[in-house]
């Protein structure tokens, strides 16, 4: 009974304080515009021409995605071989595995590819053929897979299948 008398002034109070206004229109349009997927296959493409025709490919790739501020890595790519564009931000790889770390070292995750391209400068990646990503005991599965670290998506463009542990996905609460 108090609740259903305060609750007026609770909302008057919340109203008060605006916070800052989600754009959810904006959200989507950034995640449907696959203009930075394309440029990344496009690369990606040219850099697998390049290595299929003897270019030069440096091997047992590990490259420090981001680090937490004590140094230690919060993000890092691992390859069997991997092709360094001229200025060093692109890298493409092969049999890839991103794995992304919690402060204290612990592995929160982990993406594996069969292939894929890495823009440090833009931290944008896309993976052709096969991927998987495992993340708090969910595991998603795909071809063809875009991400954006600075956004934190990853868009699966072709058969994506998505896994829980059991007990993760409650899904009766839902409905």
């Amino acid at each position: 009974m108090i609740l259903r008398a305060a609750l007026p002034a609770i909302l008057l109070l919340a109203a008060s304080f605006p916070a800052p206004a989600f754009d959810s229109g904006a959200w989507m349009a950034r995640r449907d515009d696959l203009s930075d997927a394309l440029r990344l296959k496009s690369v990606h493409a040219e850099a697998e021409k390049r290595i299929a025709s003897g270019g030069a490919t440096a091997e047992g790739v590990e490259a420090p995605v981001e680090s937490w501020p004590d140094g230690k890595p919060k993000t890092l790519m691992t390859a069997k071989s991997g092709l360094y564009s001229a200025d060093g931000d692109i890298i493409t790889a092969t049999e890839v595995s991103v794995r992304m770390y919690a402060e204290d070292g612990k592995e929160q995750g982990r993406l594996d590819a069969k292939t894929g391209t890495y823009d440090r400068r833009t931290r944008t990646g896309w993976m052709d053929g096969g991927a998987e990503i495992h993340f708090d005991g969910y595991t998603a599965k795909g071809d063809n897979i875009y991400f954006s670290l600075n956004d934190e998506f990853i868009k699966i463009l072709s058969r994506p299948e998505l896994r829980a542990k059991p007990g993760n996905l409650k899904l009766e609460k839902a409905f």
